[in-house]
């Protein structure tokens, strides 16, 4: 077989590159141009070697060498225009400019996670093609220098600084830093919201619109028998009672059987200054989870970006928002504020500011029982991380616990026992210790149709079947998570998520755990620079979580029990 392509050579073996055949190095080797008469190029004359070395060919004047004579002659010139076959792309040891027109990949908020570079730059970081042995280097034209713009670089060129994973930074996005609008001037630096802040709250704003006509078409969609509730009812759903009764009368009024005491007074606390003021408490509830979720989404964007680089921020912002069970974020439940105050808590550890993230732990100790561990995480992320400027800095860390303490003591003299919060959960969530195993196998027969769950309708039941198998996913979730943190040494992450899934793990069965996955911040930063890296895994988590997030909505704004 052989190879008339455009080489232009005659009866050269195919399956070998030209220059290993036996009269590669002759003079009769001939290089013709298409549509010129085929003509011999001696590459043995010392005029033509003197071309490389001085940058003109002096061959004989022979009517083909006329014309201008910038070093190379007028038939090389053509072959070096000559557009290249897409699979000499191929042979270039880093790729080729083919790689130049791949589409960005997709972001959450628009934009790329880190800036794309310029083709010059591309050309510059390529390396040199390697030469096989034996083969010539053929003259190319000399390059025309292009004058830059004396505007075109306000500081000398550079290697592009890197952040904590080795991914290479955008200068904008650290010039841009947290100085928003000269309007806020009159905030504290660290206050002012970003354009990657707006952006966030952007998305914040867009999924609570989603969430909305979920709200408005649900109802009417998926109620079961009796009149369909209105907008305001439908959000009024299991936990929120409890709630409403602790803003309204209290914890120990008469009339209530449910031990409430099992709820920190934090939000209850909340909801009470606004029926203060006439707000009623569905309504004060959900505009508590509206701010404050709003302030938990930028706090995530900013502590992922701290932690990861540019874009996962934005990334682990957006799956938080979409997570299956993110109705909670929008419910009047605890999620959204205890988030408000646990993700800047750490944020301002990470940054050193142990006395602020006391300040924001304590205030996140009064919203959920969730804060005691949040304590214990810092703790271990102060004794491990090395950032604290000395070893008193660690006793603001006693802070977060007066709240807790003060709350023990109200139930210690209502109610004669300094506990009562814990076993309230124990009465009558099914709180109380429990060997794991025998924890996994509850919910496992719980999750296959082998428990009695009393005097319910066959609907009811499957939907707490359902719900069970998405608890043991939840906890298999929360291992991952755990292993893959310890792995990473980044032992307070995995102290903030292990000691939860410690708690879920040693009770009666797994009971809430997706509602968990909202507080495990480490989880939604981990997902988002891993999104940054591989754009696949943000595409494939939208396509799965979306309908997951519509699904548990409707569940529970239909009074279906949804963890």
């Amino acid at each position: 077989m052989t190879d008339t392509g455009w080489y232009g050579a005659s009866d050269v073996e195919a399956s070998a590159p030209p220059w290993d055949t036996r009269d590669w190095n002759s003079p009769q080797w001939t290089m013709p141009e298409r549509g010129t008469p085929e003509r011999s190029l001696d590459t043995t004359t010392p005029a033509y070697r003197a071309a490389g070395e001085g940058g003109r060919y002096e061959g004989p004047d022979d009517g083909v060498n006329d014309g201008p004579k910038d070093g190379v002659d007028e038939d090389e010139r053509r072959r070096a225009d000559r557009p290249r076959p897409w699979w000499s792309d191929e042979l270039d040891a880093s790729g080729g400019d083919a790689d130049d027109d791949v589409s960005e990949p997709l972001t959450p908020m628009g934009g790329t996670p880190a800036p794309a570079q310029d083709p010059d730059e591309r050309e510059t970081d390529r390396p040199a093609r390697q030469r096989e042995p034996g083969q010539p280097g053929r003259p190319q034209p000399p390059a025309e220098p292009v004058a830059e713009p004396a505007g075109a670089r306000s500081t000398p060129p550079g290697p592009a600084p890197t952040t904590p994973s080795g991914s290479s930074t955008s200068t904008a996005s650290d010039a841009r830093g947290p100085q928003g609008s000269s309007r806020l001037r009159w905030l504290p630096e660290r206050l002012r919201p970003t354009p990657g802040d707006v952006q966030v709250l952007a998305w914040w704003a867009v999924t609570r619109l989603g969430i909305l006509l979920v709200a408005v078409t649900g109802p009417w969609l998926f109620h079961g028998t009796g009149k369909i509730p209105s907008f305001w009812d439908s959000w009024k759903q299991w936990d929120f009672w409890h709630f409403d009764r602790i803003a309204t009368f209290g914890y120990f009024a008469p009339g209530w059987s449910t031990p409430i005491e099992a709820f920190f007074p934090g939000f209850p606390m909340v909801l009470r200054l606004g029926v203060l003021v006439g707000i009623p408490t569905v309504v004060g509830g959900l505009l508590v989870s509206f701010v404050a979720g709003g302030v938990a989404a930028v706090a995530l964007a900013r502590l992922a970006d701290r932690e990861w680089g540019p874009g996962a921020g934005r990334y682990a912002a957006a799956m938080w928002m979409l997570a299956p069970p993110a109705i909670f974020l929008a419910a009047p439940y605890t999620e959204a504020l205890f988030l408000a105050l646990a993700i800047p808590a750490w944020l301002s550890a990470r940054r050193g500011n142990w006395w602020l993230a006391a300040v924001l732990a304590a205030g996140a100790c009064t919203v959920r029982v969730s804060g005691i561990f949040l304590v214990v995480a810092l703790a271990v992320e102060f004794l491990t991380s090395g950032r604290r400027k000395g070893w008193l800095e660690g006793l603001w860390l006693a802070l977060p616990m007066a709240p807790v303490l003060g709350y023990m003591a109200y139930l210690k003299v209502n109610t004669g026992d300094w506990l009562r919060w814990y076993h309230a959960q124990s009465d009558e969530w099914y709180r109380g210790f429990t060997l794991p195993w025998t924890a996994f196998f509850n919910t496992w027969n719980a999750a296959t149709g082998h428990t009695a769950f009393g005097d319910v309708s066959d609907a009811l039941r499957a939907n707490f079947e359902w719900m069970f198998r998405a608890e043991l996913v939840a906890m298999l979730v929360g291992l991952v998570v755990t292993v893959v943190l310890l792995t990473l040494r980044r032992w307070g992450e995995a102290t903030w998520v292990g000691v939860q899934v410690a708690a879920f793990a040693t009770s009666y069965w797994f009971f809430s755990v997706p509602r968990a996955t909202l507080l495990w911040f480490p989880l939604w930063i981990g997902l988002g620079a891993l999104a940054v890296r591989r754009p696949w895994v943000w595409r494939a988590y939208v396509i799965l979580a979306v309908p997951l997030f519509g699904i548990w909505a409707a569940a529970y704004l239909t009074g279906r029990w949804s963890g």
